[in-house]
């Protein structure tokens, strides 16, 4: 449950910072999934985390510039984070993407999903 709530404080540092939660130029991104991971486990560089995740290490990058992630992989962050898997599935499924109706009903399902997060986190 603690990594729940160091989840919901980092990702209110980006509201508290004026930045949308968990967007990027207007999209979804995993990068704040990614970033709680690295900082929940003390890991000291991107590539590092990506080798414990079990990806590319060059994953970083991509993941930094809009690009999702394989299931297994959407599944051991939300693991390692204590959140529902759809929450990080439907992001990168938002990000794959191949037209704007698939991905705002994606993007939805993972505002939901994060507002419900939250609130549960709040009515604590």
């Amino acid at each position: 449950m603690a990594v729940n709530s160091q989840l919901t404080s980092k990702l209110s540092i980006y509201r508290a910072r004026g930045q949308a939660v968990i967007y990027h130029f207007g999209m979804k991104t995993l990068v704040p999934y990614i970033e709680s991971v690295k900082s929940l486990l003390n890991l000291k560089t991107y590539p590092e985390t990506m080798e414990y995740l079990g990806m590319q290490k060059q994953a970083w990058t991509n993941i930094q510039k809009g690009s999702g992630v394989a299931e297994k992989n959407a599944i051991r962050i939300a693991q390692i984070l204590n959140i529902d898997p759809i929450e990080i599935l439907a992001v990168s499924m938002a990000l794959k993407a191949k037209n704007k109706e698939s991905r705002d009903l994606w993007l939805k399902l993972a505002k939901n999903l994060e507002n419900q997060r939250i609130k549960e986190k709040n009515d604590k």
